[in-house]
């Protein structure tokens, strides 16, 4: 990462990472972002890479989010990828 060119660049690291640390430990719906059921039977763990894809393209369909704070945003992106099924 090029963090003279972007010094937040960590911070939005480490945001994503966070995330992927609640998404990986859980195999229902998660504890911190309820409404979020990752697949209990997906093989490979989520990573950062996936879950800034899976918020770019949240965003890129939702352009009225975009001054939401990160948490908020990020929630619904996922909530919309890996909904809870009834």
């Amino acid at each position: 990462m090029n963090v003279t060119k972007y010094p937040n660049a960590l911070t939005c690291y480490g945001a994503f990472y966070a995330l992927t640390q609640e998404i990986n430990s859980q195999t229902g719906e998660s504890i911190f972002l309820p409404g979020v059921c990752v697949l209990s039977s997906y093989d490979n763990r989520i990573g950062v890479k996936m879950l800034v894809m899976v918020f770019t393209h949240f965003v890129d369909q939702h352009p009225e989010q975009g001054g939401r704070e990160f948490f908020i945003v990020a929630w619904s992106a996922l909530q919309t990828a890996w909904p809870c099924r009834p």
